[in-house]
């Protein structure tokens, strides 16, 4: 965040997924074990699966529902409402499932309804945890401020944990080992790349 900020101050063309790598290089440089450390993997995961797949994904989303429903212009809402979210939540799956397999030995087959609930409210809870924070600072204001973040999250909380009680909420991977979670991810990657050529605007029709 720290390096897209810089560049845009400086007024230098920003790329996601250098700065990635480059934040990636100083923490491994400072600490080398962070490589083997689980929730490290997982960010890192995470985060590149989001900056390199979901504006690729969240256009053929809207191609593909414009195209279901016969509709060249799709209301506004379905952009920030769906398409977002679900492009987000299906970039982050691809890049973080097979870590989670092998260390875990599950997966979530609710992740992405749960998140189509759940990612629209980030930017508000993000934006309480704020005021939260400097509220907090603010004799006898603690409460006050805190009230929207407590209740925000509270909503995040509630939706994971109903949807985590749901029956075959998650699958139980036995035998996933470390070949392949290689394998899976050279899949990956071969799907990334092919969904970043062919994904360009107006996707479908060129597919």
């Amino acid at each position: 965040g720290i390096v897209l900020i810089t560049a845009g101050i400086s007024g230098r063309r920003t790329n996601g997924v250098t700065s990635l790598l480059l934040a990636a290089a100083i923490m491994a440089g400072w600490q080398p074990s962070v490589v083997r450390d689980v929730s490290f993997q997982l960010s890192f995961s995470a985060t590149a699966g989001i900056l390199y797949l979901s504006s690729p994904l969240r256009r053929w989303i809207v191609d593909a529902l414009g195209w279901t429903l016969g509709r060249a212009e799709l209301p506004r809402w379905v952009n920030p409402l769906f398409a977002e979210p679900a492009s987000v939540t299906i970039a982050a799956m691809l890049a973080t499932t097979p870590l989670l397999a092998l260390n875990f030995g599950r997966v979530s087959l609710v992740s992405l309804p749960a998140n189509l609930l759940i990612v629209p409210a980030f930017p508000f809870i993000l934006l309480a945890s704020l005021v939260a924070a400097i509220g907090g600072a603010i004799p006898h204001a603690h409460l006050i401020a805190g009230a929207p973040a407590y209740a925000l999250l509270t909503y995040w909380l509630r939706v994971a944990a109903w949807f985590a009680s749901l029956p075959g909420a998650a699958s139980t991977l036995d035998g996933y080992t470390t070949p392949y979670a290689i394998a899976t991810y050279l899949a990956v990657t071969a799907l990334a790349i092919w969904i970043r050529r062919a994904m360009t605007p107006g996707g479908l029709t060129q597919l």
